[in-house]
């Protein structure tokens, strides 16, 4: 009798959990919740906007009220997989029935425009992704003659122009009063390294990029707050911080 009424039990569970499973495969998704992840530098590629167009075009937009077994959710996250401006993306339903799609966008930390047209961003840690058409991120710029991207910035030799570059726009974007300063990075025939403020007629000469930059950067602060608001904005037509414990300025003529 024992045994009639454990095998009862096991039976009807069974039953239970079918049916249950049958009815949730049934059911219709409700709603799609978007999350956009990792962009609190306001500098992010992609919007919710952005996966809805993606998600319409591609899904023709019978995710809302589709049976839950229509949703595919590995053809979805693959979908998404292939856009250069999104890092990586997770689709899941909850108990809700609810679609949500957490998309971590490619974050921008500098653009780079040669002289060559090459034209791109580099994210945080020195990764390429191409400009999007939609949206124009505010970050620093990079022009001149640089080398071309073969890899991950930071995994390039020492003595690679981008890679200092790259290390240099590090310290300055950590840097409140420097980021609020400079605007343009420019790389002259020399590999040299030049940086244009946005306020003033002069440019910054910054030589190339070692391990004195931090401590060149922090001249560099120190004349700006003592020295430039005695002397004027426009006074210099270049301020050179090459030399480790030296800013030289040449005045206008």
């Amino acid at each position: 009798m024992i045994r009639l009424i454990l095998l009862s039990m096991i039976v009807l569970t069974g039953w239970v959990l079918v049916s249950a499973v049958g009815r949730t495969m049934k059911s219709r998704s409700e709603t799609i919740q978007y999350k956009i992840t990792g962009s609190e530098t306001n500098n992010a590629m992609v919007t919710e906007d952005d996966l809805k167009v993606i998600l319409d075009k591609e899904f023709n937009a019978i995710l809302v009220g589709a049976p839950i077994s229509d949703v595919d959710i590995q053809a979805i996250e693959k979908r998404m997989e292939k856009e250069e401006l999104i890092q990586s993306v997770q689709v899941y339903l909850d108990a809700n029935n609810q679609l949500h799609i957490e998309v971590e966008p490619m974050i921008a930390a500098l653009r780079v425009m040669d002289d060559r047209g090459r034209n791109y961003y580099l994210d945080p840690t020195g990764v390429r992704f191409p400009v999007s058409k939609h949206y124009t991120p505010r970050v620093p710029v990079v022009t001149g003659q640089l080398p071309v991207y073969e890899k991950p910035v930071l995994e390039e030799k020492e003595g690679n122009i981008l890679k200092e570059v790259f290390e240099l726009s590090s310290l300055l974007r950590n840097d409140e009063f420097l980021s609020a300063l400079i605007e343009q990075i420019h790389v002259d025939e020399n590999n040299k390294i030049i940086l244009v403020p946005k306020v003033g007629d002069h440019v910054i000469r910054y030589g190339r990029h070692n391990e004195d930059g931090l401590e060149r950067l922090d001249n560099l602060k120190v004349f700006y707050k003592e020295g430039m608001p005695y002397e004027g904005w426009n006074k210099y037509e270049a301020i050179s911080i090459e030399y480790k414990g030296q800013v030289v300025c040449t005045h206008k003529e």
